[in-house]
């Protein structure tokens, strides 16, 4: 059994593999993991210390140059890997989560609990997500245990509709409805028949939403409602945005890891769309 099921995980590396933006995406995101991992160790200088040269640009002893109070940027964007990436999966975990079992009850049940549950769907849909969590951070301020749980707790919708969807396309399948005769009760149903075999586009789908919260938290940063305690490529940004025409380096560079980092989670999901989309495969 366990031999079978190397072979089998062999091939699905094997053909996972074959998928160029699922490969270039994961060589990138192992790169970055790395380096907020490793950070301590191979970040040159602490990201903290004042080092004395003032908007020093880009040289030897600084290959991405000092920002407005000498410190190091290369320390300061490396450091920040690790707060982008803490944000970005931690609020797209609550995102899946919530998702998943909004979407799975409300489309499992049906009837009233289906058209309550969808509901307040539609009126989180119809709240301006990046507005209401303006109001929340400004009003409980913007520590990165906010930032993720608001975050989360407004982008959790896509992913409740594409489970529900699943969910409805499931539940009259046979193997549900067997295991309905056999007296096993809903919600182990849901459990263990339902949402295992809905859960792929909801793969995709989260791994899009750890792009949009690192966004949406560079963004809080970027207007000064980020979390002041944590080194954040949105601070960064906001800090060079008054010498961009002088020191351009500082928000340049810190700019292009936001982008790098959003666009790496991008191919990552589209490439897992075609691998877990049989059809796509041709266009691979």
């Amino acid at each position: 059994m366990s031999a079978e099921f190397a072979v089998k995980s062999k091939k699905a590396f094997k053909r996972a593999m074959g998928i160029t933006p699922l490969r270039i995406g994961m060589i990138l995101f192992i790169m970055i993991l790395l380096a907020a991992i490793l950070a301590p160790i191979i970040a040159p200088y602490d990201p903290k210390a004042l080092l004395g040269g003032i908007l020093e640009p880009p040289s030897q002893a600084h290959p991405l140059g000092t920002d407005n109070f000498g410190r190091d940027l290369l320390s300061r964007i490396i450091h920040g890997t690790r707060s982008s990436l803490i944000i970005g999966f931690l609020a797209a975990g609550i995102s899946g989560v919530i998702g998943i079992v909004v979407g799975a009850v409300s489309g499992y049940l049906g009837g009233a609990a289906d058209r309550a549950l969808t509901f307040v769907i539609s009126i989180f849909d119809m709240t301006p997500a990046f507005f209401l969590v303006l109001i929340v951070i400004a009003l409980f301020g913007g520590s990165i245990i906010n930032v993720v749980i608001v975050v989360g707790l407004t982008t959790w919708t896509a992913n409740a509709r594409l489970m529900r969807a699943e969910t409805v396309s499931l539940r009259d399948r046979v193997f549900v409805r067997s295991a309905e005769v056999a007296g096993e009760g809903k919600w182990r149903i849901l459990l263990r028949h339902v949402v295992p075999n809905g859960i792929y586009p909801l793969v995709v789908n989260t791994t899009a939403n750890i792009s949009g919260a690192i966004l949406m938290e560079a963004s809080l940063s970027f207007i000064g409602l980020g979390d002041a305690n944590i080194i954040s490529w949105g601070q960064i940004v906001l800090e060079g945005r008054s010498y961009i025409s002088t020191a351009w380096w500082i928000s340049l560079f810190s700019g292009l890891s936001i982008v790098l980092t959003a666009w790496t989670f991008f191919l990552i999901g589209d490439g897992l769309n075609r691998f877990l989309t049989p059809k796509l495969q041709q266009k691979t």
